[in-house]
């Protein structure tokens, strides 16, 4: 009897850590979709020339939606910034 309830609390512990990963990785998403949202807002108003300035294209901005939302969008910008500085 000990061994089943051995296993039913293990079990309940297991189950508790997938949903507390399950959980924590949502809240990734949904924070990484606002921040994407906010930066396609506020970077996608910018013209060409502004983007140039600061060393990024309009494919740039508009590749961010491409990238996985367990990604950063904000750090591929700043990738793709630091790869071109080299060749401009």
């Amino acid at each position: 009897m000990t061994h089943i309830l051995q296993q039913t609390a293990s079990t309940k512990f297991l189950w508790g850590r997938s949903l507390s990963r399950l959980a924590s990785v949502i809240s990734r998403v949904c924070t990484e979709f606002n921040n994407r949202r906010r930066l396609n807002a506020s970077v996608g108003k910018l013209f060409a020339k502004n983007l140039r300035d600061i060393g990024l294209t309009e494919n740039d901005v508009t590749s961010i939606d491409q990238q996985s939302f367990l990604n950063d969008s904000a750090l591929f910008l700043i990738e793709a910034r630091n790869e071109r500085r080299e060749n401009w």
